[in-house]
């Protein structure tokens, strides 16, 4: 690693040299990496004044036990071929990790990535699954026609997510650069909603692409629905009146991987294609821990030892009430766990006795099972990708 420097990034003119790294690792470039930049904070690995790799990270808070965490998201993370195998990678997520957490105040991060190998290493662990789901609307079920279609506002979009979000664990209480970025990244993209009673209960934002040898698929960016029985009046609104349709498909990760939708489908038609997950990481564990929310059935003491990537270890007294938690640091384990473990049981992804079950949790089934009935049951989901 003699004479490689990890730095920020400064200016257009090495976000550039950055981007071009990317490229070549990705197939693509960032959306808007400008924006990605300005909102949050990009790192650079140089040697002898040469850009040899880099990446992106920016805050904003995510839900977890339906309150807001500080959080923040890694990506474009980017090694030149030969500069590769020296442990750049690491050094880059290190220092762009330091960031969010010394200078953003985060105590969790997330991001998404098929190399799970390489960030289990480093004390990532999968949380969830984004997959896409396509459906014939000819198997949508009719709506109620007391659903009125409209244009709805921006405003009125954002206070229905803010409403649903907490209900997951992991979406992003986005931040207020949040929509616009995302507009200017998908030029095409619109937005439809039903009202009921003057209220909207759901709104989908869309493209549409040609399939041959006629017609066109919808294609589904952001979806929520405030309740099962709306669904069937937001997919109608995307389908039945434009005989064109001949498809709807939902992005990766815009439903979640259990979706509420297959509820109103009078048969199972969904079909779902599987792509890569998105990953998380606990920066500080005291702070995570004391920023969640918890059941406010379990009264109880547990000491936790945990075991991070750098094999260092350190144990923690979880004192659970009234759907908090105070850790302190000490006390004399009655449960043991990796980093990567805790972090997926954080986010409600896998469960502390299936982490036994898989040999990365060790305990009595007391204490595992408090713990375990201390995350209120909510599917581990996040519908944003960056």
């Amino acid at each position: 690693m003699s004479g490689y420097e990890i730095r920020p990034m400064a200016g257009e003119d090495e976000l550039n040299a950055a981007l071009v790294h990317m490229r070549r690792s990705f197939g693509k470039s960032p959306y808007e990496p400008e924006t990605l930049l300005r909102e949050g904070h990009g790192k650079v690995a140089t040697k002898g004044g040469e850009i040899v790799g880099g990446g992106l990270v920016f805050a904003f808070d995510q839900y977890f036990g339906g309150r807001a965490v500080p959080s923040g998201g890694t990506a474009w993370l980017a090694v030149a071929p030969w500069a590769r195998g020296e442990r750049l990678g690491r050094r880059i997520m290190q220092s762009k990790l330091a960031w969010l957490k010394e200078e953003c105040g985060a105590a969790v991060t997330s991001g998404w990535s098929p190399a799970t190998g390489m960030y289990r290493s480093w004390g990532w662990e999968v949380g969830a699954i984004g997959s896409a789901f396509t459906v014939r609307p000819s198997e949508i079920p009719v709506a109620d026609r007391s659903f009125e279609p409209v244009l709805p506002t921006t405003q009125e979009c954002r206070a229905l997510h803010q409403r649903l979000a907490p209900r997951w664990d992991g979406p992003l209480r986005r931040p207020d650069w949040w929509d616009a970025w995302k507009q200017r990244c998908t030029p095409s993209l619109h937005t439809l909603g039903v009202r009921r009673e003057g209220e909207l209960v759901a709104f989908a934002s869309f493209t549409e692409e040609p399939v041959q040898p006629w017609g066109f698929r919808v294609v589904v960016h952001d979806f929520w629905a405030d309740h099962a029985e709306h669904i069937p009046g937001a997919l109608d609104m995307l389908s039945t009146r434009a005989l064109q349709v001949r498809e709807i498909e939902f992005r990766r990760s815009v439903l979640s991987r259990a979706p509420y939708a297959l509820w109103e489908l009078p048969q199972y038609t969904l079909v779902e294609q599987g792509r890569y997950p998105v990953i998380f990481k606990i920066l500080d564990v005291r702070r995570a821990l004391e920023a969640r929310g918890w059941s406010t059935a379990v009264e109880a003491s547990v000491c936790l030892e945990v075991k991070f990537a750098d094999d260092s270890v350190r144990a923690y007294t979880l004192d659970f009430s009234g759907g908090r938690v105070s850790v302190k640091t000490g006390g004399t384990p009655a449960v043991w766990c990796t980093e990567g473990s805790l972090a997926s049981w954080y986010a409600g992804a896998m469960s502390m006795r299936r982490g036994r079950d898989f040999g990365r949790a060790w305990g009595e089934d007391r204490e595992i099972d408090l713990l375990d009935a201390a995350i209120v049951p909510r599917e581990a989901w996040i519908p944003d990708t960056f």
